[in-house]
C-alpha cells in the first residue's frame, strides 16, 4: 500500500490440491530498532578562545548525524548541538570544567551509545606584552613612569598573587591580590625615583594561577661630572701690596645637581669670593682668586674644591711671585751676593717657584736638566739688571724623578740644586 501498512494471512495446503485453509487477514508496520554504534576516537583540542571536538566517521548506510552533549559532570550531560561533520568548533567554553560526549543518530532517530566522556579545563593564562622597561637617565629625587599590559589571555579569571620589586628605587601601582575576569587587561604602572647615583638594574616579578612573568627594570642616575677651567692659576711677577685677580670656571655637564660644599685655601695671600655653592646641569659658577702678596718670594698654595661628584675634592695649584716695584739701594733691597735658592715646594706637582739674586747686572741663562744631563726647559737667557728674581718652573708633561736646576751668569756665578717632583 502507498501508507506504508503491509496485510498479511496464513494458507494451509492439504493433501486435496484444491483445499486450502486461509487466516484471518492482518496488517502491520515494519520497524528499526538497531542503533548506530559508538563514534570512536573522540578527541578535544583547546587553540586560544576556541574548542574543537573531532571524531571517526560511523559507516553505518543510514546514519543521519551526530548529537553533541556538554555538562558540567558525566552524569549531567545535556544535548548541545547536532552536526553532519566529524568535528565540531566550540567560541564560547565555559570557564570551568567541561565535559564531552558525541552521539551517532540514524535516520530513524536511533542514537547510539555515548562516546568516550572527555573532560576540559579551561585554565587562566598569564600573558605581558613588555619583557623590559628602560627608564633611562632620571635626576637624583625626579621621577619618570612607563607603563605595560598584563593580559588574561583565558577565558578563566586570573587571580594575580603577588607582584615584587626588591630595590626601593622602583615602585608600583597594584595592589595584590587582583583579579582579571576573562580576556582583561590591566595596565601597570612602574615609577622610576631614584635616591642616590648609580646605576639601577631590577626585576619585576609576577605570580598568578595562570603562570609567572618578569619584566627587567632598568635606569640610572649618574653622578654630578664636575670640570674646572683652569686647571692651575698662574699669576706671575705681582708688586708687594698689589693684588693680582683670576677666575675659575665650574661646570656641571651631568644631569645631577653639582653641590659644592666647600672651596678654601690654605694661607692668606690666596683668597676666593665663594666658599660653596650649587650648580645645575649646563650651568657654571665662577670663582674669583685674588693674590696678594707682601714681601718678594715665590708663593704657592693649592685651593680644595669639595663637592658630591665621584672626584670628591678638586685641587688647583695657585702660583704667584711677590716683586718689587723699584730698587732702593737705601733700603738694602739689592742682594749683596749671588745666590740660587731652593725651589718652593720640594717636592713639588705640577709646578714650583725658582728664586735667585743678582747683586749686579748679568747675562743669567737658568736651565732645568734630567738625570741624564739632558736640558729639559729653559727658563731664562737675558741680560738682568740687579734684584731678587722668581722663576716659575711647570712640569706639567714630564714623569715623577729628580731633576736638576741650575743657574750660569756672566759674572762667574754658577750653582745648582735639585728638586723632586712627585706625581
Amino acid at each position: 500500500t502507498t501508507d506504508g501498512k503491509h496485510y498479511y494471512l496464513v494458507s494451509a495446503h492439504t493433501s486435496n490440491p484444491n483445499v486450502f485453509y486461509d487466516s484471518n487477514v492482518d496488517s502491520g508496520y515494519s520497524v528499526d530498532n538497531l542503533a548506530p554504534l559508538a563514534p570512536g576516537n573522540f578527541i578535544t583540542t583547546i587553540v586560544a578562545d576556541t574548542e574543537r571536538l573531532s571524531w571517526s566517521p560511523n559507516t553505518e548506510p543510514d546514519l543521519k548525524g551526530y548529537v553533541i552533549y556538554r555538562g558540567p559532570s558525566p552524569l549531567e550531560l545535556n544535548k548541545y548541538a547536532t552536526t553532519n561533520e566529524v568535528s565540531f568548533t566550540i567560541t564560547n567554553p565555559l570557564p570551568d570544567t567541561t565535559y564531552w560526549a558525541v552521539r551517532a543518530k540514524d535516520i530513524h532517530e536511533n542514537l547510539s551509545p555515548f562516546s568516550q566522556i572527555l573532560r576540559t579545563i579551561r585554565f587562566p593564562l598569564l600573558v605581558l606584552y613588555k619583557d623590559s622597561l628602560s627608564f633611562g637617565e632620571v635626576a637624583k629625587g625626579d621621577s619618570l613612569e612607563q607603563t605595560f599590559c598584563v593580559r588574561n589571555n583565558s577565558i578563566s579569571p586570573l587571580i594575580i598573587s603577588s607582584v615584587s620589586i626588591s630595590t626601593s628605587a622602583f615602585i608600583t601601582n597594584v595592589i595584590t591580590p587582583d583579579t582579571l575576569s576573562g580576556y582583561e587587561t590591566l595596565y601597570v604602572k612602574v615609577k622610576f625615583k631614584p635616591i642616590t647615583f648609580g646605576e639601577f638594574r631590577d626585576t619585576l616579578k609576577i605570580t598568578s594561577n595562570g603562570g609567572s612573568g618578569s619584566v627587567i627594570l632598568i635606569g640610572s642616575s649618574s653622578f654630578p661630572t664636575i670640570s674646572v677651567s683652569p686647571t692651575s692659576a698662574q699669576f706671575g711677577d705681582v708688586p708687594i701690596g698689589d693684588t693680582a685677580h683670576q677666575q675659575l670656571v665650574v661646570k656641571n655637564t651631568s644631569i645631577n645637581e653639582l653641590i659644592i660644599d666647600s672651596v678654601y685655601t690654605r694661607t692668606r695671600w690666596f683668597s676666593l669670593n665663594v666658599v660653596s655653592g650649587r650648580v645645575r646641569n649646563t650651568d657654571s659658577l665662577t670663582v674669583q682668586l685674588a693674590f696678594t702678596p707682601d714681601t718678594v718670594r715665590g708663593y704657592t698654595d693649592t685651593l680644595f674644591l669639595r663637592n658630591n661628584s665621584q672626584m670628591a675634592v678638586i685641587k688647583i695649584v695657585m702660583v704667584g711671585n711677590g716683586t718689587l716695584t723699584g730698587v732702593d739701594p737705601e733700603n738694602n733691597l739689592i742682594p749683596k751676593t749671588f745666590a740660587l735658592e731652593q725651589n718652593y715646594p720640594n717636592p713639588f706637582n705640577p709646578s714650583c717657584v725658582i728664586q735667585y739674586a743678582l747683586p749686579e747686572r748679568s747675562q743669567v741663562i737658568l736651565k732645568v736638566y734630567n738625570l741624564l744631563g739632558q736640558e729639559i726647559a729653559a727658563l731664562v737667557n737675558e741680560d738682568q739688571p740687579a734684584g731678587y728674581y722668581y722663576k716659575q718652573f711647570d712640569a706639567n708633561g714630564f714623569p715623577s724623578g729628580i731633576y736638576i736646576y741650575r743657574i750660569v751668569t756672566s759674572s762667574g756665578f754658577s750653582e745648582m740644586k735639585k728638586m723632586l717632583l712627585i706625581r
